[in-house]
């Protein structure tokens, strides 16, 4: 449920990059992975084809991060991805980067990347896709 702006987290009211900086914020905090704690959390609709209702109390999108894809005209797909899944998985794709940034150069020049050009704090991370480009070219250039 938290936490909130302008930290970094998935709810659905927060921009791309607030939701792609909690990778940021797990890797620069040295985390080893991440477990979130509901993908699915809404009521099962019914009848199948009515519209999802999210669960009471949680703040909007939290425990949210898949729709059933019969729900939304896709009964050939299990589960559709929301943007705050697609987001959440940029965010790690970056971690991944900056480790094996790491595994070339020591975690310390990859620590100095990710302040350079993403995150140095919950409350101060890129607030424009042009700096995740900058950090991916420069990532690139060392690999």
């Amino acid at each position: 449920m938290g936490p909130g702006d302008p930290h970094p987290n998935w709810h659905a009211r927060m921009g791309g990059l607030q939701m792609r900086a909690v990778g940021w914020r797990a890797w620069s905090d040295g985390n080893e992975g991440f477990l979130y704690w509901g993908a699915n959390c809404y009521r099962c609709p019914d009848p199948p084809a009515s519209p999802v209702v999210l669960r009471d109390g949680l703040p909007p999108g939290d425990g949210v991060l898949v729709y059933p894809g019969d729900v939304y005209g896709r009964p050939e797909i299990t589960m559709l991805t929301s943007v705050r899944l697609e987001r959440a998985l940029a965010g790690l794709a970056d971690a991944a980067w900056l480790e094996a940034h790491a595994a070339l150069h020591g975690r310390d020049s990859a620590r100095q990347m990710i302040h350079k050009f993403l995150y140095r704090a919950p409350n101060a991370y890129a607030k424009a896709c042009v700096a995740v480009d900058a950090f991916r070219d420069a990532c690139w250039s060392t690999l």
